[in-house]
């Protein structure tokens, strides 16, 4: 009999267990969020680092800085950037929308980061051969 107890007793606390996991993972998508996630608003961070902002430029402030594959519901749209509630914290603000997608496995976009090069030229009549005079002032100002 007392190894029956004990088996009992393991049963209800790995029962308590898993339903206290299952309790955490209700919080992490609030229950209004339910119909709009079902009408395709719900969207992935792709990127790691992507920053929750106060209004939809790259001026403003950083509210935030969201994970990859965290979960965001999408409520509108401007000019390339998504305004977003975070499902952990409910936070809301402006992302970036290129770095988010429907599936969590989708591929980031690529990052288009400019060479760093010499300006271009400027015309040869502005600059003149390599070590001759610049041309003469055609007008003189403060007369």
């Amino acid at each position: 009999m007392p190894a029956t107890r004990i088996t009992s007793v393991l049963s209800a606390v790995l029962l308590l267990v898993f339903l206290a996991g299952c309790a955490e993972v209700s919080k992490s998508v609030p229950q209004e969020w339910s119909a709009a996630f079902k009408n395709g608003q719900k969207r992935y961070v792709l990127t790691s680092g992507l920053n929750l902002r106060e209004c939809p430029t790259t001026s403003c402030r950083i509210l935030a800085v969201l994970r990859h594959g965290d979960i965001v519901m999408t409520t509108g749209e401007k000019k390339g950037w998504s305004y977003v509630e975070t499902a952990s914290g409910g936070q809301q603000g402006w992302v970036s929308s290129r770095y988010l997608g429907s599936d969590p496995g989708q591929s980031p976009p690529p990052t288009t980061t400019k060479a760093l090069t010499e300006p271009p030229p400027l015309p040869k009549e502005q600059w003149g051969a390599p070590g001759s005079t610049p041309p003469p002032v055609k007008e003189q100002y403060g007369k």
